[in-house]
């Protein structure tokens, strides 16, 4: 929720696509892998490139992408606050 009230410090930004993109290739190292791909796209009705533009898109997001999404798809007032542990 942190996109809604201030924008990410820029230092932290690139961590999120690090995260996705830096272990992709590891992501399909096996046929069964890449056969849990193919089965995604067909099922999802992915373009057939998907798996060629999937890092470059990633990239391509912005801040004013994340923070226009959360605007269009998160309400505030809808959100619970949930404690769990010790008193």
């Amino acid at each position: 929720f942190f996109f809604i009230f201030r924008s990410p410090l820029f230092p932290h930004w690139p961590e999120p696509f690090f995260y996705i993109t830096g272990g992709f290739a590891m992501r399909v190292d096996t046929n069964s892998k890449l056969t849990d791909y193919i089965t995604m796209i067909g099922f999802y009705q992915q373009p057939l490139d998907y798996l060629e533009v999937f890092q470059s898109k990633i990239e391509a997001v912005t801040v004013e992408a994340v923070k226009d999404a959360f605007n269009r798809r998160i309400r505030p007032e809808w959100l619970q606050t949930v404690t769990v542990g010790g008193k």
